[in-house]
C-alpha cells in the first residue's frame, strides 16, 4: 500500500504541479490558482514525488473543488480519491453544508470517482475554458446533512 502525503501548496513549488499537469493543454488558464491567495492548493506526493493535487475555495456555505489533477501515470491508485476525502474533512471540520466539484462531461473516469465517495450530479454547464465540445458536471456531497435539511 502506497502512503500519500498531503501538504498546503507554496507558490515556489508551481514548476512541481506544472510538471504533474503536463497533458493538460490549458494549465496557463488555470494557473491563477496557483497565485491567489484565496485558493488553497493540496497537493499528494508518493515517496517524494508530487503526483497530483487539489484546488478549493469556499462559496458561501459550500467548499468547492476547483481543479483536482492526477498525474496520468498515478491515475486508478486512489490518489484521487484522498484527495477528495481530505477536501471532505476539511469541510466537515470548518463547518460546510457540502463538497462540491465538477468534471467534464466525456470524463467517465472522473464521474465515476465522485460517485463512489457518494456525490450525486446535480448540474450541467457549458465549459467556457473548453473548445465548446464539452459540458461540466457538477457533482455534490452533503457534508452535514442538519445544515441541509433546508436546502432540498
Amino acid at each position: 500500500m502506497v502512503k500519500i502525503a498531503i501538504y498546503c501548496f507554496s507558490e515556489e513549488s508551481i514548476s512541481e504541479i506544472k510538471h504533474i499537469c503536463r497533458d493538460f493543454k490549458h494549465f496557463e488558464c488555470y494557473s491563477i490558482y496557483f497565485k491567489d491567495p484565496y485558493y488553497q492548493v493540496y497537493v499528494a506526493s508518493i515517496k517524494e514525488k508530487k503526483v497530483g493535487f487539489i484546488v478549493l475555495s469556499r462559496h458561501s456555505y459550500n467548499l468547492y473543488g476547483d481543479f483536482l489533477w492526477v498525474d496520468e501515470d498515478y491515475r486508478n491508485g486512489k490518489v484521487g480519491t484522498e484527495l477528495l476525502q481530505l477536501a471532505i474533512e476539511k469541510g466537515k471540520k470548518e463547518g460546510y453544508r457540502s463538497f462540491i466539484g465538477d468534471t467534464l462531461s466525456t470524463n467517465k473516469k472522473a464521474q465515476k470517482l465522485y460517485e463512489r465517495i457518494g456525490a450525486t450530479k446535480f448540474g450541467e454547464f457549458i465549459n467556457l475554458y473548453g473548445e465548446g465540445k464539452e459540458k461540466l458536471y457538477q457533482y455534490r456531497i452533503v457534508i452535514e446533512e442538519n445544515l441541509n435539511k433546508n436546502l432540498k
